[in-house]
């Protein structure tokens, strides 16, 4: 999931406002092309969605998410997020809140799917912990 990238780091020391040491240096970085993380808030039955995605390629192309709440082997709710259509090289940042019931807080394994247009899908599993 993640993709090795060359980036250029601009070091620009000043004293008064006046440059007094400059140096460019590359830097290898590992970039992720799909992440999503909860962020939940029991007090308030809420839970904040944030998810990352990556198009690493040099085209554009069109992202899906898939997001799957599980219980055991049964999926007990869904959402299908998209198209994004995101540039070549760019990243995207998309973040959702749901508000849930007292008889839907339990602990759920999230399954969540990467779909392009272009490309295979990519998978992940996390946990999201509603009670």
């Amino acid at each position: 999931m993640t993709k090795k990238k060359i980036v250029e780091l601009k070091f620009d020391i000043k004293s008064f406002g006046k440059s007094i040491y400059s140096e460019t240096v590359p830097v290898e970085i590992d970039t992720i092309e799909f992440l999503v993380i909860a962020d939940v808030h029991k007090e308030e039955n809420l839970a904040d969605i944030y998810m990352v995605v990556t198009n690493q390629k040099d085209i554009d192309d069109l992202h899906y998410v898939e997001l799957n709440f599980n219980k055991g082997r049964k999926t007990v709710g869904a959402e299908f997020f998209g198209p994004y259509k995101i540039k070549a090289k760019e990243t995207m940042l998309f973040a959702y809140q749901y508000e849930y019931s007292e008889e839907f807080a339990d602990d759920y394994t999230l399954q969540y799917i990467l779909h392009h247009e272009i490309g295979e899908d990519k998978k992940s599993v996390g946990e999201l912990k509603l009670k």
